[in-house]
């Protein structure tokens, strides 16, 4: 008699399982959107810059290669580039060529991301 009562419980918890209707609602897992730096500002030349001598030359060699570079990468933004760069200078048409693909595809290079 147990045995019978026990079998009915069992199989009446496994019928209301199989009802279709469910209480519970699916949960979409919540991801943190990513927080870009913001874009960096157009570098300021240097004030050795004005200077015709080497301290001139090699600060405007250190702001050409690595504050405009950063600047160029990290906004698409060509304009100095491209007026400060020698048209046979390789790396620097190099420069062009991935900043035109960024601008095609819509991305930037970001520091610190």
């Amino acid at each position: 008699m147990i045995g019978a009562v026990l079998i009915a419980a069992v199989s009446t918890a496994a019928a209301a399982g199989c009802t279709g209707t469910s209480t519970a609602t699916p949960t979409v897992p919540v991801t943190a959107t990513p927080t870009l730096p913001a874009p960096m500002a157009s570098p300021a030349r240097p004030d050795e810059w004005r200077g015709t001598g080497e301290i001139g030359a090699q600060a405007a060699a250190v702001w050409f290669v690595r504050d405009l570079y950063s600047y160029v990468v990290e906004t698409n933004d060509l304009t100095d580039w491209q007026a400060l760069s020698e048209p046979d200078c390789e790396f620097c048409q190099s420069v062009v060529d991935d900043v035109g693909k960024g601008v095609q595809t819509g991305t930037v290079l970001r520091q610190g991301v």
